[in-house]
C-alpha cells in the first residue's frame, strides 16, 4: 500500500538515522580534501581543470551544461587569481559542496529524510576508483535525482500554487541537462514516487514525457563521432551480443565487484526484496536495476577503465539505495539499517584509499621529475621507454597538463613535461614556441592561453637524459 506521507519521517527520529546523511557527506568532504591533488591525476579531471584555468571559463563536455554549479567555485577562484594549490583544493571540494547544498534543501527545506540518506549514501557506498573521477557528471545526476524524489514528496500531489506544482518538472529538466542517464534515473524516481503515492499518474507521465522527448532530441542532435553518439551506436548495435552476454568484459567487472565493493548495495537489494511490505516497490526496483545493468553491459561490452565502469553502474546502485531508504519507514529496527549503511560507508572508505594508491604513486613520480636533475628547466622533453610500466606512462597523454598543474602547486614557476619516444624528432619539426599539451595521439591539440598560472617561455624544450 502507498506510504502515508504524514508518517513518512517518523522512523528518522531514531538517533542512528537522523544525523547519518550529514555524517556521510562530511566523510566525502574530508576525503575530497585529503586526496585533492590525487584527484587531479585522473586524466579527465586534469583535462577539465586545465581547460578551465587555461580559458578562465566554464568547461562543458558534450553540452552537459547542467553541471555548471560544480564549476562556479573554481571559476571564481581563477578570476581572483588564487594560488594554484588553493584552486586544486577548491576544485576537489566544489563537488561535495554542491552535494551539501542539495542535501540542505532535501533534508531541511523539503524534509525528505529518505532522499537525504539516499543522496549521501549513493555518493559514497560502492565507491573506489570513481571517487578520483570526480568530474564525471553521473555523480551530480544522482544527487539531482535524489532531489527530484524529495520534490515529489513535497509537491507531487500539490493542487495549489502553480509554482510549487512546477518544481519537480524543473528538477527533471535539470537532470536531463546533466547526463543522458537521466532518462533512467528520472524514470525510476518517478515510478517509485508514484508507487509510494507521492505523485499523481498525470504528473508522473508528464515527467516521463519530458525525459523521453529530451533524450530523443539529444540522440538526434548528437554530433557524429562524439562520445555520446558513439555510445548510442554501441548500444543500439549491440543487441546481438545478448546471446553471449556472459562472455563480455563488462560482466566480468560486475562479477568481480558483487562480492567486494558492491557487497553493501547487494545486501540492501536483498533487504528490499525480503523485508519490503510493498511488493510493487521491490518488484519495480528489481526490474529497473536489471534493465539498467543490461543496458550498461551492452553499452560497454569490452569494458573500460575501473573508474569508467564504476560510474557506468552507479545509477543502478542509486536505484537500490533509494528503494532501501524509502523502505525504512516500514522497518522495525532502524538501527540495523543504519548499521548496514555505516558498514558500507566504512568499506568504501577503505576501497577509496586503496584505489588512490596509484594516483599517489603517479604524483610522487611527477614531483621527483619536476624537482630532480634539470629542475631549473621549464620545458622538459623525455623519452617514454625508460618509464614503461610505471604510473607515469599509464596516463601519458595528460602528463603535460598534470605537470603544469603540479609544478604551480609546488612553486611559482610553471614547468611541463613532454614524454614521447619521438620527442627529439617532434621538437625538431615544430616551431620553437610549440607547447606539447597532449602527447602521442594529438600533441599539439590545445593552445596555451593563460599567462598567470601557465607562463611558459617561448624557447624550445630541453631533451632530458634517460634516468
Amino acid at each position: 500500500m502507498p506510504l502515508n506521507v504524514s508518517d513518512m519521517n517518523k522512523p528518522w527520529d531514531h538517533w542512528s538515522l537522523r544525523y547519518l546523511p550529514l555524517a556521510l557527506l562530511l566523510i566525502h568532504m574530508c576525503m575530497a580534501w585529503v586526496f585533492a591533488q590525487e584527484r587531479i591525476m585522473n586524466t579527465d579531471c586534469s583535462l577539465q581543470f586545465f581547460s578551465s584555468v587555461n580559458d578562465g571559463a566554464f568547461f562543458f563536455q558534450e553540452s552537459r551544461y547542467g553541471v555548471f554549479p560544480t564549476q562556479v567555485p573554481l571559476v571564481l577562484g581563477i578570476h581572483l587569481q588564487l594560488p594554484m594549490k588553493w584552486l586544486v583544493a577548491i576544485y576537489s571540494l566544489s563537488f561535495p559542496l554542491v552535494y551539501g547544498i542539495i542535501l540542505w534543501v532535501v533534508q531541511y527545506r523539503l524534509r525528505s529524510m529518505a532522499a537525504a540518506l539516499a543522496l549521501t549514501a549513493t555518493l559514497l557506498i560502492g565507491w573506489a576508483s570513481t571517487f578520483f573521477h570526480c568530474t564525471t557528471e553521473t555523480h551530480l545526476l544522482l544527487a539531482a535525482s535524489a532531489l527530484l524524489y524529495a520534490t515529489y514528496e513535497a509537491f507531487g500531489r500539490d493542487t495549489g500554487h502553480l509554482v510549487r506544482r512546477a518544481v519537480p518538472f524543473v528538477v527533471v529538466v535539470w537532470c536531463l541537462t546533466i547526463h543522458p542517464n537521466a532518462l533512467f534515473t528520472v524514470g525510476f524516481v518517478t515510478g517509485l514516487a508514484w508507487i509510494n503515492g507521492l505523485v499523481t499518474l498525470r504528473s508522473g507521465l508528464v515527467s516521463l514525457g519530458i525525459a523521453a522527448a529530451y533524450t530523443l532530441a539529444a540522440m538526434g542532435m548528437a554530433e557524429k563521432g562524439s562520445y555520446d553518439a558513439n555510445q548510442y551506436d554501441t548500444l543500439l548495435g549491440g543487441l546481438d551480443r545478448i546471446t553471449h552476454i556472459g562472455d563480455l568484459a563488462a560482466v566480468w567487472f560486475l562479477k568481480e565487484w558483487i562480492g567486494g565493493q558492491y557487497l553493501a548495495p547487494a545486501a540492501m537489494a536483498v533487504a528490499v526484496i525480503l523485508f519490503s511490505r510493498n511488493w510493487r516497490s521491490a518488484g519495480f526496483m528489481v526490474v529497473c536495476v536489471a534493465g539498467f545493468v543490461l543496458i550498461t553491459i551492452l553499452t560497454f561490452p569490452n569494458g573500460d577503465s575501473l573508474a569508467m565502469m564504476e560510474k557506468s553502474y552507479m545509477p543502478a546502485l542509486f536505484m537500490i539505495v533509494l528503494a532501501f531508504c524509502t523502505m525504512l519507514p516500514r522497518v522495525r529496527f532502524p538501527g540495523l539499517a543504519a548499521a548496514l549503511v555505516c558498514a558500507g560507508a566504512i568499506h568504501s572508505v577503505y576501497n577509496i584509499r586503496e584505489a588512490g594508491l596509484p594516483y599517489s604513486q603517479r604524483l610522487d613520480m611527477m614531483r621527483a621529475l619536476l624537482d630532480g636533475p634539470g629542475a631549473d628547466t621549464q620545458k622538459m622533453a623525455m623519452r617514454k621507454t625508460p618509464f614503461e610500466g610505471t604510473r607515469l606512462v599509464e596516463s601519458n597523454w595528460a602528463l603535460s597538463m598534470d605537470a603544469l598543474i603540479m609544478s604551480r602547486c609546488m612553486g611559482p614557476v610553471a614547468k611541463t613535461i613532454f614524454m614521447d619516444d619521438q620527442a627529439e624528432r617532434m621538437m625538431a619539426e615544430m616551431p620553437p614556441g610549440t607547447q606539447f599539451l597532449y602527447t602521442s595521439w594529438n600533441p599539439y591539440g590545445m593552445v596555451l592561453k593563460d599567462r598567470v598560472y601557465f607562463d611558459l617561455p617561448e624557447g624550445p624544450y630541453r631533451l632530458m637524459p634517460d634516468p
